[in-house]
């Protein structure tokens, strides 16, 4: 009787492994993408700030978006796309709408 009952469990933890296991990996995933979102984000805050003191006035608009491209390829993003457009110009509203 022992015997059956230690199979059992023995079962039902390879069971839960098998099932639990494949949703932490999933659930990792998903916090690595969050803090690798927000990593960027911060790095456009900030180099957003640098190219306005670089580059102050309303006609430079094309060097500080120059600006910021070139440190990103720094940090190895050097595909432009839309959603890093989105978030180089919701920093440069955040940052400018208190100027």
């Amino acid at each position: 009787m022992e015997t059956v009952l230690n199979l059992f469990i023995e079962f039902l933890a390879n069971v839960a492994i098998l099932v639990l296991v494949p949703m932490l990996f999933v659930w990792l995933k998903d916090k690595i993408g969050e803090a690798n979102a927000k990593r960027l984000t911060d790095i456009i805050i900030e180099l957003v700030k640098a190219a306005e003191q670089l580059y102050p006035g309303l006609k430079m608009g094309d060097k500080k978006l120059e600006y910021v491209y070139e440190r990103l390829a720094d940090y190895g993003i050097t595909e432009v796309n839309d959603e890093l457009r989105a978030k180089i110009e919701a920093a440069v509203y955040d940052y400018t709408r208190y100027l």
